[in-house]
């Protein structure tokens, strides 16, 4: 039997109706995805290289997301951005990452 392979950024992308907010989320998903290291020379190969990676060890995952919050915090705590543009800045990789198997 042929294992099904999904593509996680189509996946991603495929949930966003307007292209407003598809937009906001690809900068986004981006800058997490730069991040936490992600692997690839474009955004695609970035977010499948994530999205195995979560599969495999889901605690590190859980620890990235976190701290990658906790600094966009640091940056509302010194004024560079607003309270309200944390969740612009977590809702792409939860978005991404929603399969039943990450947090939502």
């Amino acid at each position: 039997m042929q294992e099904l392979v999904a593509d996680p950024l189509k996946e991603f992308f495929d949930a966003i109706r307007s292209p407003k907010t598809r937009r906001y989320y690809e900068l986004r998903l981006e800058q997490f995805l730069d991040y936490a290291g992600a692997k690839g020379d474009d955004l695609a190969q970035k977010a499948k290289d994530f999205t195995d990676s979560s599969r495999r060890d889901f605690d590190r995952t859980t620890f990235t997301i976190n701290s990658f919050l906790q600094e966009e915090k640091a940056r509302v705590e010194a004024g560079e951005i607003s309270a309200s543009t944390i969740s612009i800045y977590k809702k792409p990789p939860r978005a991404l990452l929603r399969d039943g198997r990450h947090p939502d």
